[in-house]
């Protein structure tokens, strides 16, 4: 069964945001978001992504779930962390300009970063839906970093490492799928699900893009 459509904005389904990270002290919900808006039934219907992805029937994940939020880019899989930079992160968001353009100068000229992305303030995100709000850009490290499927099938390597500190039963994963790792997503969805994990997924070519916008849930396989 096809994926329904799925866009991002206030009031409507949340699909394509993919983990809430904090609340801020107006209680906003801030929250990893894309670039630009994104339909699931959409971007499979490009030649691109006409992979044999074995779709599952999606549904709403159940309250309380907690979900962890990945990519698969180049055959590889990285997490997508933001848990350093919270409070830079709140007090950006909720800063009016001058304020703003001077924290993003700031936190730029402060590198900050994981050791898998680096982080860029800006104070327009440009955004094609809401271009005026904030953003905090996502950019992967070069050389490619993270974890090969032989690493994912190794219980000993780093990604099998983090799902040993996860719950099945409290945790989901949430991945990211670039158009250069469908087979790569696939076999490592095989690892996941018999690790037990509860799985959700979306294709996507846009950077990466965390925006201040309220929302709600996520779905899964």
């Amino acid at each position: 069964m096809r994926r329904k459509d799925h866009q991002v904005g206030f009031g409507k389904s949340f699909d394509s945001f993919l983990s809430i990270v904090t609340k801020n002290g107006l209680g906003m919900l801030i929250l990893i978001a894309m670039a630009t808006t994104f339909t699931s039934e959409q971007a499979l219907s490009q030649p691109k992504f006409k992979k044999n992805l074995g779709t599952p029937l999606i549904k709403m994940a159940p309250p309380g779930l907690k979900a962890h939020l990945f990519e698969c880019r180049g055959g590889r899989i990285v997490p997508v962390d933001t848990s350093g930079i919270i409070k830079q992160a709140s007090d950006f968001f909720v800063a009016k300009e001058p304020q703003l353009s001077e924290l993003a100068r700031q936190y730029n000229a402060a590198n900050l970063g994981t050791e898998y992305f680096t982080f860029e303030f800006q104070a327009q995100s440009g955004d094609e839906q809401y271009p005026n709000l904030p953003g905090i850009l996502l950019k992967p490290r070069e050389p490619a970093r993270g974890d090969t499927l032989d690493d994912v099938k190794n219980p000993e390597r780093p990604f099998r490492q983090q799902l040993k500190g996860l719950d099945p039963g409290k945790d989901a994963l949430i991945l990211i799928v670039r158009p250069d790792s469908f087979e790569f997503f696939r076999a490592a969805r095989e690892v996941i699900q018999h690790e037990g994990f509860k799985i959700g997924w979306h294709p996507w070519e846009k950077p990466l893009q965390w925006i201040p916008v309220g929302g709600g849930g996520f779905t899964i396989d």
